[in-house]
């Protein structure tokens, strides 16, 4: 049989496929040649949220360099959906990148922490009149024609996917501080969790809270004059959401002139807010039938929007006049999809991902037809590509130290919170956030039980906290399968989790044994249910709060993607990672009382656990499908009661059976 032929998929988070890890069309793409009897093929997903074309033209030279796209191969681009959007910005890939990766390979690493970005207080922030973007369309057309005959130069093919985003999705959601901004004609619903953090800072700021509170009851007058009181507010991101407010209030009152004549002040006073604005505007438009008008305003307020949701119609030209002057195929979005293609504001659905997996092979048409095994992968490029230095997701965040011993310095830190070793405050300071990070895991209830199960490796403290619970995993989940309890879950979600699961998480690159030393005492497994009924209390709703959206945004790539082996899946919109942290506290638990032959007890818990587990699948199925958030909280609020109750008198029998 011949040697598999290369096919590489290079894009952003569209073609990583948002929440459908199993579903995306490069997936899709691989099930339909070996469908088709079509190989030998080894297709390799190398989809960043985030990418922009400057990381994929530092990629395609990596990949050229060594050998990997040639004769045979082909390489499917999907780019666009991050060009032109407020970021810092990256510019045009070309030879001075690549010296300044050579001179950089000479300087020895400095040993500072890298840390993903944490969670932002809920604030008013000032909005910089000119934001950067990530890229210039003069910097996207040069960087996808680098790309495009770098691989014809290969004698590889390739294939052009040009986004087209919904053009449904509200306005201007990226921008700071929109969340306060209100929509004409929309009944939303944002003061209750803004009030759960936000704290107002002076009279005006009370006035615009207040207002947003006014009109979310309906009390269009009493609003009215809450945003006029905080239109005198000399804070510009205090005026202009006061404004843009005042303008949706006057609408709702039926003083559709007022309303105009407030959004086009507001519009003129801070462009910065445009697509906002604009939207507004082309809604009091059709409230007065001037549908015309109102198109063209949100054709405007969709060309201005500089955020990460939308794509703009000159980059899709760009695109395509690339792909055409290169010879490359070309699969355009917008033929296959309508705004009910979308999960978001860009991101496919299953459907439209199916539709352009076989676009895609329709334009590989003559690729691998011999017939043979066809194998898909991923593969987690390092999040600044376009710096030049592409590595790997965990080559990003990787940091070891190979002097003193991470367990003892751990528990010097738990008893005089300082490290005496070189380098002592900074690893004091990655202590303290490896101890934030697992007592927020109901696996940890106090410091106590870390010191039980130290750090053994100092990339459990440097570089992920999760690769010290996933060790910890490992050791309870070869418990249970050494008692012929494995595959408690099955197959929920992406992961598999097992022994060997675990093992591979923390193994990555580092062919090492692992240490098995965890209690195994029936306290500690009662403790573990009240963890986890304390971790269910404080997750609460199912979706709406911004800090778990933010949260878990973070964590869906820099951190979830290694796990579950996909790219992305419905983190975005519910927080599965608490969820499952609950379910791993109490796989530990079962752990612990199968060991114990405390049948009583593990039955009990098995129940739990499947009842959770059940329960999170399709609660994260139903907000993906579509279904309404509202539903959603008040059906995770249910479940959440009663699943207190059966945790209760779970709690019950365990702390019973400690004794």
């Amino acid at each position: 049989m011949s040697e598999p032929r290369k096919l590489w998929f290079v894009g952003d988070s569209s073609a990583s496929g948002i929440g459908l890890g199993r579903e995306v069309f490069p997936r899709r793409l691989v099930g339909l040649l070996r469908d088709a009897g079509r190989g030998p093929v080894e297709a390799v997903n190398c989809a960043v949220p985030g990418f922009t074309s400057t990381d994929a033209a530092a990629l395609i030279h990596d990949l050229s360099g060594a050998g990997e796209i040639g004769p045979g191969a082909a390489v499917v681009f999907y780019l666009g959906n991050n060009e032109l959007a407020a970021s810092a910005y990256k510019g045009r890939y070309g030879g001075l990148r690549r010296w300044g990766r050579a001179l950089r390979s000479l300087v020895p690493n400095s040993g500072g922490l890298r840390r993903p970005a944490g969670m932002c207080e809920l604030h008013f922030e000032d909005v910089p009149q000119t934001p950067s973007v990530a890229n210039t369309l003069d910097d996207f057309r040069c960087n996808m024609d680098r790309a495009l005959r770098e691989v014809r130069r290969t004698g590889a093919r390739a294939v052009v996917v040009v986004p087209v985003a919904n053009p449904d999705f509200p306005h201007g959601v990226g921008l700071a501080n929109a969340a306060w901004f209100k929509t004409v004609g929309v009944r939303d619903r944002i003061s209750e969790f803004l009030g759960r953090w936000y704290e107002p800072q002076g009279e005006h700021q009370a006035w615009l809270f207040g207002g947003v509170v006014a009109m979310e009851k309906g009390r269009w007058a009493l609003a009215r004059e809450h945003f006029a009181q905080a239109a005198h507010s000399e804070q510009a991101c205090v005026r202009s959401a006061a404004l843009n407010n005042l303008g949706t209030a006057l609408a709702g009152l039926g003083q559709l002139s007022d309303a105009r004549f407030e959004l086009e002040r507001g519009l003129a006073e801070h462009p910065e807010y445009a697509p906002l604005y604009l939207a507004n505007i082309a809604r009091v438009c059709r409230m007065t039938n001037r549908d015309g008008e109102a198109c063209e305003l949100n054709a405007q307020a969709y060309e201005s929007d500089a955020s990460l949701y939308r794509v703009r119609e000159s980059v899709r030209r760009a695109a395509l006049d690339v792909a055409v002057r290169n010879g490359a195929g070309i699969v355009d979005v917008a033929e296959y999809a309508d705004a009910a293609s979308f999960v978001d504001y860009c991101h496919p659905t299953p459907e439209l991902h199916e539709r352009l997996a076989g676009a895609v092979l329709a334009e590989l048409h003559g690729f691998a037809p011999e017939g043979g095994l066809c194998a898909y992968r991923t593969w987690f490029v390092s999040p600044d590509a376009y710096s030049g230095r592409c590595g790997t997701l965990l080559d990003y965040y990787l940091i070891d130290r190979d002097e003193a011993d991470p367990g003892q310095c751990f528990a010097e830190f738990m008893e005089t919170a300082a490290v005496d070793v070189p380098g002592g405050d900074m690893l004091a300071e990655a202590f303290t956030g490896f101890t934030r990070s697992a007592l927020a895991h109901p696996l940890f209830g106090h410091g106590a039980d870390l010191l039980t199960v130290a750090p053994e490796y100092w990339f459990e403290v440097l570089s992920f906290p999760e690769f010290h619970t996933y060790r910890v995993m490992s050791a309870y989940m070869d418990a249970l399968e050494q008692a012929g309890e494995g595959g408690i879950l099955g197959q929920y979600g992406n992961f598999d989790f097992s022994s060997a699961a675990y093992a591979s998480l923390v193994l990555m690159k580092r062919p090492r044994a692992l240490p098995r030393e965890v209690d195994m005492s029936l306290p500690y497994a009662a403790r573990l249910v009240d963890n986890v009924r304390n971790a269910l209390r404080e997750l609460g709703r199912a979706a709406v709060d911004p800090e778990v959206r933010r949260r878990t945004v973070i964590y869906w790539y820099t951190r979830e993607s290694f796990r579950y082996g996909t790219h992305s899946r419905p983190s975005m919109l519910i927080d599965a990672w608490g969820y499952e942290r609950a379910m791993e506290a109490l796989l530990a638990a079962l752990a612990i009382w199968r060991t114990a032959d405390a049948g009583a007890l593990f039955d009990a818990g098995r129940v739990a656990l499947d009842g959770l587990a059940a329960h999170v699948e399709g609660l994260s199925h139903d907000l993906w499908m579509g279904g309404g958030v509202g539903d959603a909280n008040v059906r995770n609020m249910a479940f959440l009661a009663g699943f207190d109750l059966e945790l209760q008198a779970l709690s019950h029998l365990a702390n019973g059976g400690a004794r």
